[in-house]
């Protein structure tokens, strides 16, 4: 980034612009403080779509992918309230659609309603729970592994070496006349 935040320097006929898209407001504080100060950057928030925004989104996609007779007249509306309750994001309300559309076909149905956008609802929230569920599952065994990869460096100390600690270790708890628990879970007393 610092390199291209730099190429006007050295091209002669034309300009470089660059414009980052990010839905995390913080992701300048993780960049070099060099590369921040020659972005030049200028924040440009976009508040959340409100219902009557995403339906309209909502609307011209009926218009390129669906056949009018195919959907209720309550399930944009209720697709972009859903949506706009929830940060206002255009893709959670497509999102919803698509998958209403797809339940309903799975059933032969011909017609989207309403009872399709709560099976979505429910099934993009499930999806949700069980995608954070496997972050977090996997997190887990990565600490486990890092802790097991721990153990095993430390099984493979050398003897003299686990003597050596043991003498030290000796050694403080006659100097100090108290009780020493190791971190090899060896008490001294």
């Amino acid at each position: 980034l610092y390199n291209l935040s730099r190429i006007n320097i050295q091209l002669k006929y034309a300009k470089v612009s660059i414009v980052g898209i990010s839905n995390d407001l913080k992701f300048t504080e993780f960049l070099d403080p060099r590369v921040k100060s020659s972005l030049s950057e200028e924040n440009i928030i976009f508040p959340p779509y409100d219902a009557a925004q995403l339906q309209d989104i909502l609307l011209q996609r009926v218009e390129m992918g669906l056949r009018p007779e195919s959907i209720d007249d309550e399930v944009i509306p209720l697709c972009a309230a859903l949506a706009a309750q929830e940060h206002g994001d255009a893709r959670r309300a497509l999102d919803l659609l698509r998958m209403s559309a797809e339940i309903a076909e799975r059933q032969g149905v011909n017609k989207i309603t309403t009872s399709f956008v709560r099976k979505a609802q429910n099934k993009i929230e499930i999806d949700r729970v069980r995608g954070s569920t496997l972050r977090i599952k996997r997190t887990r065994e990565q600490r486990i592994h890092s802790r097991h990869d721990q153990m095993a460096t430390a099984n493979n100390v050398a003897v003299e070496d686990l003597r050596h600690v043991e003498w030290q270790i000796d050694a403080v708890r006659r100097v100090q006349g108290v009780g020493v628990r190791t971190t090899l879970g060896v008490d001294y007393q």
